[in-house]
């Protein structure tokens, strides 16, 4: 793998530093990654591949075909990772904005917790970007009888 590295390095006209820079370790760190005496996380792996736009295969030394291989979806299943995403985003949201009213709720009631306080700082910072948001604030408290 370590020949494979630097050939790559190279073969993108990129110094070490711009590497180690863009993967968040020090130069000599990915020095040490070319000479193979230091592994990288698997999360950089995957970064160092995708720098390189080749497959962790052909980085690794696995194969000798660089180029990834085109994945073919089908209609059908283009829409179902956008509707699968959709919803995702959906719980995602509904996770946050329940995070928030109970963060609120706590704070409302007087109860410190890690939650309230958390949620304060968010609120906060939402607060701030939408005067319309207060308002919403205000009727969750409401509703909840605080």
């Amino acid at each position: 793998m370590k020949t494979r590295l630097k050939e790559l390095r190279k073969s993108k006209k990129m110094r070490q530093e711009d590497i180690a820079v863009q993967l968040g370790i020090s130069r000599g760190q990915y020095a040490s990654v070319e000479r193979g005496k230091y592994d990288l996380t698997q999360k950089n792996m995957l970064m160092l591949a995708s720098i390189y736009d080749v497959t962790l295969d052909y980085m690794m030394g696995l194969t000798d075909v660089r180029e990834k291989m085109p994945i073919k979806l089908s209609a059908v299943e283009v829409e179902l990772i956008k509707t699968l995403h959709e919803i995702n985003q959906e719980k995602l949201t509904c996770s946050i904005l329940e995070f928030l009213k109970n963060g609120i709720l706590a704070q409302a009631k007087g109860t410190q917790s890690a939650e309230a306080s958390t949620a304060e700082r968010i609120g906060n910072k939402i607060l701030g970007a939408s005067p319309q948001a207060q308002v919403e604030v205000n009727n969750i408290i409401r509703q909840d009888n605080i």
